[in-house]
């Protein structure tokens, strides 16, 4: 997305980044969640003129960062994982789904 200055007509970009959880689901024993920078990624998607959707855990440290967007929440149990601990946790997280355009 670096160095996007024009919208294209009727292009769309969907964004599933690593989510801010506390696990370390993505990559080679995790490090796609260690290294990814998530504010770095948040000042990129806010310089992007195209029409985003980001899919993202939900908290506020999120919505701070995308506070410009329109959020919406819904209940949504992603899993890597089908430990009981793990799917126990799940009940209580939910999906944020973040626009940077006017769904109208």
């Amino acid at each position: 997305m670096s160095g996007v200055q024009t919208k294209v007509k009727d292009a769309f970009i969907y964004l599933d980044p690593p989510y801010e959880i506390g696990s370390h689901l993505y990559g080679k024993k995790g490090d796609m969640h260690r290294y990814f920078d998530h504010d770095d990624f948040s000042e990129k998607c806010g310089e992007c003129r195209q029409d985003l959707l980001v899919s993202y855990n939900s908290s506020q440290l999120v919505r701070d960062r995308f506070s410009d967007w329109k959020a919406i929440e819904y209940e949504h149990t992603y899993t890597m994982r089908s430990t009981s601990t793990y799917t126990k946790a799940q009940k209580n997280r939910k999906e944020l789904v973040l626009l940077n355009y006017d769904l109208n």
